[in-house]
């Protein structure tokens, strides 16, 4: 039986990039106090929508929904140097992994915390995941002869959550879990119980969905998940109630009352396994000076 006087839990620090342009939960709150949503038609970065649409759910290949809500930044962007990455790494780097590590960096530092104090301690980090169109792009038969040394870890669920681990030097348990739509919420359910649990003295918790690739977005029309106008309706209204939206987001959270690392000035560094170990004190990653995937 769980504890009745286990301590209430407190989110420190939050990151995240949301479709419409939000980077800030108070964009956030805005967007939905508005009574809006980011609901878009398929960037032509991603596919064309044109190319798969049809209004006859029963076309093979075909998709019967043109929108959904997607992120409006260039998702092959990447700060490799930031993170002490390769620019070949870089390269096959899924992006969700990168978005991952800039929103759980932003989360961090919204909390207060430098990595040189948080590196090493018992941090847990939990993830939730759906899509793995890098794994199709990188992994399948037609692209055999592209797989190299970094297309596992650059592809693979379990990276999701074991990248940040060992970007940051965290040395809690280290989870990736999907569980479809609430892989989200079950991500943070489970970095919940592990808090109270004494399994980490703090948690990195977040969720990302990037899709690139058609094939996905198929198989859910296939199955009749999906909305026909892209958005998300409770299942009293309408049979067809789920829209498909990728948004990265992290969060840090703590049990009040337990120490954490004292705020201090923001540090970062290549990465927790540079040499070196230099902290270079800056804002964020660089806006202007990014890597970008070929």
């Amino acid at each position: 039986m769980m504890s009745q006087k286990r301590l209430p839990l407190a989110i420190v620090g939050i990151g995240c990039r949301m479709p419409g342009g939000i980077r800030t939960p108070d964009q956030l709150w805005q967007l939905i106090s508005a009574g809006k949503d980011a609901v878009c038609e398929v960037p032509r970065d991603r596919w064309d929508w044109r190319r798969y649409y049809s209004d006859d759910r029963d076309v093979p290949g075909k998709i019967y929904v043109r929108s959904a809500a997607f992120l409006e930044e260039d998702i092959q962007q990447f700060d490799a140097e930031f993170f002490g990455i390769s620019p070949r790494e870089a390269n096959s780097l899924d992006p969700q992994q990168r978005l991952l590590l800039e929103t759980s960096w932003e989360a961090i530092d919204d909390a207060g915390l430098s990595l040189d104090r948080i590196a090493g301690s018992p941090t847990g980090v939990y993830i939730g995941g759906l899509t793995l169109d890098n794994m199709l792009t990188q992994m399948s038969s037609e692209s055999a002869e592209n797989i190299g040394p970094h297309s596992a870890a650059s592809s693979t669920m379990t990276m999701l959550s074991n990248r940040l681990s060992y970007f940051l030097d965290l040395h809690g348990p280290s989870l990736s879990l999907d569980t479809a739509c609430s892989s989200s919420l079950v991500a943070f359910h489970v970095a919940c119980q592990a808090l109270w649990n004494d399994e980490c003295e703090m948690a990195l918790v977040g969720a990302v969905n990037v899709m690139f690739r058609p094939e996905m977005m198929i198989a859910m029309c296939k199955g009749g998940f999906l909305a026909p106008d892209g958005r998300s309706r409770r299942s009293t209204i309408a049979p067809t109630a789920m829209a498909a939206a990728r948004a990265p987001a992290s969060l840090s959270a703590r049990r009040c009352g337990r120490r954490c690392p004292a705020p201090t000035e923001s540090t970062r560094w290549g990465g927790p396994r540079d040499a070196t170990r230099t902290a270079r004190r800056t804002a964020s990653p660089s806006p202007m000076v990014k890597h970008k995937r070929t």
